[in-house]
């Protein structure tokens, strides 16, 4: 019983917090069997669902090579507990509250672009729907994406000719080996360190102890958060701070800089692409 009141504590102040969060819940009889040895959540045998980010409940997940029986808890724009399909705006900017299903929904007024985005390769900037928010990015294909990642793999999967990435294992190509430092260009749109007036001028690119090309994001005595290189040279980053998920890739201007995009705003870091 005590367990089960810690639960209900713990599921209740994050959903008032607004965050999509797994929270671990008591295994019911006939469902996961907890602990079973696993290398993704479809090896864990059971009724319910995959945990994905589209899922909301209970669900099967695969957590350091073992079963276990999550709570996905998906925020709504009103504040509830299951996914949402408004993409409503505020203020002229995109939804960061879970509030899309495909980037269809996603309207408003065009957010400020960095002005590396129509570089190189790149097609206009646009809304994407990524993780269920939207998004306003330049990715190398076209914006109007719409994408979901699998928290397993941590792979960004896409509908129609976006198809899939994933993040590169082993040797990572053009990425720090140790740590490295980068300048953040004049014009980026992140222009503070998220619950602080410091200016967002510079951050700290670390190598973290993963097998996949994965990354820490640091500065000004704060995580920005973590940031994974993928099999198409693009970039998939979660930042809380800057609103969740964010998409990456470089400016392609012959110099390396890199733009990053993220629900709340974009940013462009000049030495590291």
């Amino acid at each position: 019983m005590r367990d089960r009141w810690l639960w209900l504590c713990t599921t209740f102040l994050l959903t008032i917090s607004g965050c999509q969060c797994f929270v671990p819940v008591d295994e019911p009889d006939g469902s996961v069997d907890a602990g079973l040895s696993c290398a993704r959540a479809a090896d864990c045998p059971g009724a319910e669902p995959v945990c994905e980010p589209f899922v909301c409940g209970q669900c099967r997940a695969c957590r350091a090579s073992a079963c276990q029986l999550e709570s996905q808890i998906c925020p709504t724009p009103d504040g509830g507990t299951d996914a949402g399909v408004d993409a409503g705006t505020d203020a002229g900017q995109p939804a960061g509250d879970g509030g899309c299903m495909r980037a269809a929904q996603c309207t408003g007024v065009p957010q400020p672009t960095s002005t590396w985005c129509s570089s190189g390769s790149s097609r206009d900037a646009g809304f994407s729907c990524i993780a269920n928010t939207c998004l306003w990015e330049c990715p190398l294909t076209s914006a109007g994406r719409t994408c979901i990642v699998d928290m397993g793999s941590y792979c960004l999967r896409c509908g129609g000719d976006a198809g899939t990435t994933c993040p590169l294992s082993g040797t990572c190509p053009g990425g720090p080996s140790t740590t490295q430092t980068a300048m953040v260009e004049a014009g980026s749109t992140c222009t503070t360190w998220p619950g602080t007036t410091t200016p967002f001028t510079d951050v700290s690119i670390m190598r973290t102890a993963s097998a996949q090309c994965r990354y820490a994001m640091s500065g000004a005595n704060q995580l920005l958060g973590d940031f994974w290189r993928m099999d198409d040279g693009t970039y998939l980053a979660f930042f809380p701070g800057f609103g969740g998920w964010c998409t990456g890739r470089s400016a392609i201007t012959g110099a390396p800089r890199s733009i990053f995009s993220c629900p709340s705003c974009q940013f462009v870091l000049m030495g590291f692409e």
